[in-house]
């Protein structure tokens, strides 16, 4: 296979199945270690598009045999059955040898789809931890869709579902994927589920229906995707220099390629209230006393606001936006993103992290300049 044509295949995957491959080797290398994801991740493709990777898996010659065969078992539809079939035949045509498929392992239109035909889409958290979750789950004869709305803080604060055809849940991902101004990345349906199990419990407070919630939760995998990509790139992340890594997240932020997550709450509003007395002090105390207590008074609480709950969300957040981050090809943030992640879980002294200094002087330099209640979705860095 030519380097080019490896290369245009490898383009098909996304990124975050890319970064579990070694730089080099054949296809049924790829198959070895991503298992079903490699196939799998092909069979939501355009009939275009499946054409242009069959013919490529073709190129490829006897190391895509059995990644075609089992493309064909995975395949919904029987067009694209067919596509994979026809490249199958091309292959025996040149004398490659290939076992005939289990008839009984195809899912079948009478019974559902594998696990592993599931499909899942997730955005990354708002400054509130908030995230949009979408799951198609195949059921006999269709697809059931899921559209659920996660909070780390409060649970799972909406969930909806419904069942159509399969061109309906095709139609319904293609609507998620071209929201404007919504940025989403693919996952497996388990890791959806995985999610939503990870979420604190809302439903007795009546937010969502309990049975649709454990009709979800009913097939989660052990891993979240950002424990996923924590697990793939944490061994390079730990080369990463603590600056280079802090830098990199502080332009992150500055750009708009991960949101501010502020410390909003009781504690954070009572700090705020306390430094603004500083300001207005009867006292008369020079500039440099006045930063002096000020700072004090942020050493005495930081700890306290930035707490080991706060610091697990946050670390969390970190995880999940390094899946998205590895989807846009953004490896160097990405790994930045895993290496501080596990700073901000183990910190002793929150300040000594300078992505939660960060995070707490967004906070406060937003309740400094907006004295009335603010939408905290709406802080932005201050220079």
């Amino acid at each position: 296979m030519s380097d080019s044509a490896l290369d245009r295949l490898r383009e098909r995957l996304p990124e975050a199945l890319r970064a579990r491959l070694a730089s080099e080797g054949p296809v049924d290398a790829w198959f070895e270690t991503l298992g079903d994801d490699l196939p799998a991740v092909w069979t939501a493709l355009e009939p275009g598009e499946l054409e242009e990777v069959v013919g490529l898996l073709v190129e490829a010659g006897a190391e895509s045999a059995l990644v075609l065969r089992r493309l064909e078992e995975l395949l919904p539809t029987k067009s694209g059955r067919k596509l994979a079939r026809r490249g199958i035949h091309r292959l025996k045509s040149r004398g490659v040898a290939i076992e005939p498929a289990e008839r009984a392992s195809r899912p079948s239109v009478l019974k559902p789809l594998d696990q592993d035909s599931e499909q899942g889409l997730v955005t990354g958290p708002d400054p509130l931890g908030r995230r949009s979750l979408f799951l198609v789950a195949p059921v006999p004869g269709g697809a059931r869709m899921y559209e659920i709305a996660l909070s780390d803080v409060e649970g799972v604060v909406h969930l909806a579902a419904g069942e159509g055809k399969r061109r309906d849940a095709r139609a319904f991902v293609r609507r998620v994927r071209e929201q404007e101004g919504v940025r989403t990345v693919s996952v497996s349906g388990s890791a959806v589920r995985a999610l939503v199990r990870r979420a604190p419990a809302a439903a007795e407070r009546g937010r969502v229906d309990p049975k649709l919630l454990a009709e979800v939760v009913g097939h989660a995998e052990a891993e979240t995707p950002g424990e996923r990509v924590r697990a793939e790139l944490e061994p390079a992340a730990r080369e990463l220099a603590d600056r280079e890594a802090d830098e990199l997240l502080r332009k992150c932020v500055e750009t708009g390629a991960l949101p501010p997550w502020p410390p909003v709450g009781p504690a954070g509003e009572e700090l705020a209230s306390q430094i603004e007395a500083i300001e207005h002090s009867p006292l008369v105390l020079s500039d440099a006393q006045k930063r002096e207590r000020r700072g004090e008074l942020i050493r005495e609480r930081a700890d306290r606001l930035l707490d080991a709950a706060y610091r697990g969300r946050v670390a969390a957040r970190l995880e999940e936006s390094a899946v998205l981050l590895l989807d846009s090809g953004d490896r160097a943030e990405a790994l930045a993103a895993i290496q501080v992640s596990g700073r901000v879980r183990e910190a002793q002294e929150a300040l000594r992290v300078p992505f939660l200094e960060l995070m707490l002087t967004i906070f406060l330099n937003a309740e400094r300049e907006r004295p009335e209640k603010r939408d905290p979705s709406r802080l932005i860095l201050s220079s």
